[in-house]
């Protein structure tokens, strides 16, 4: 039987956002319902008031003319924050995957409390043997021989009642892709909060229900950012993004209802 090697996926994990290029974020504010949309521009208003920029040199300081009314702020959704909001969803699919897709199963809690029972049960067994003369010297320097021989105990017991859990049961099954599913419900969560309004209606021909504007929009926004972050390929999502979509961790069912 091939020995396992457990699983390194931690419940908590660092993402690093994954950085688009400027013609990625122009494709993608147009997706969202903004052809043409001036990102430097939208960052100068709310960040400055209403003020034209009048020279934009890379490299260079911008020059902006001071307006003459408005407050601070836009009317627009923040674009430029969807795009942050976007390269950190597309963070969860890369970074995510090595600890969300590899949830330990039952062979690797079993490999690993094995491990764990020989240890400690080895190091109890040698310190149990020890005499008066060994047990007093290492106590002079600060040990407690009672406290440790009771916590290795807990272990090693702890560790064979793991296995006990475990043993029996299957470890089988294909990649469930649960970083995946969960970067295209945080991309759907973006196009929902940022995208310009659309029709949601459906329209039915015959037994056939074509998607609503607002759905086919969703399909074209969620896709293009995967392309883009380098997730997965036009082909793969193509035939397999509607149906990952539907999946019950994709669906904003939860959202929709409150």
């Amino acid at each position: 039987m091939p020995r396992v090697t457990p699983k390194r996926a931690s419940p908590v994990f660092n993402v690093r956002p994954v950085s688009l290029p400027s013609n990625a974020r122009d494709q993608l504010a147009e997706l969202l319902g903004f052809p043409g949309f001036d990102f430097l521009q939208d960052a100068s208003d709310r960040q400055l008031g209403e003020g034209k920029i009048l020279r934009r040199v890379q490299g260079e300081p911008i020059l902006i003319a001071k307006g003459k009314s408005k407050s601070k702020g836009s009317s627009l959704p923040d674009i430029g924050q969807s795009i942050h909001d976007i390269e950190r969803a597309l963070a969860l699919c890369n970074d995510g995957a090595a600890h969300l897709d590899h949830i330990p199963r039952s062979a690797d809690y079993i490999a690993v409390a094995r491990s764990i029972a020989k240890k400690s049960g080895a190091l109890l067994a040698e310190v149990s043997d020890i005499s008066s003369y060994y047990r007093d010297a290492l106590t002079a320097f600060g040990a407690d021989i009672a406290a440790l021989e009771i916590s290795v105990a807990r272990m090693f017991d702890s560790a064979k009642a793991l296995i006990n859990t475990h043993i029996g049961k299957s470890s089988k099954g294909a990649r469930k892709d649960v970083a995946l599913r969960a970067g295209i419900r945080e991309l759907r969560k973006i196009f929902r909060k940022y995208g310009a309004p659309r029709d949601r209606e459906r329209r039915a021909h015959g037994a056939f229900v074509k998607r609503s504007p607002d759905e086919t929009a969703e399909l074209a926004f969620v896709s293009f950012a995967l392309q883009e972050g380098g997730i997965k390929r036009a082909n793969y999502l193509a035939k397999e993004l509607p149906r990952l979509m539907r999946h019950p961790n994709c669906t904003l069912d939860d959202l929709e209802s409150n």
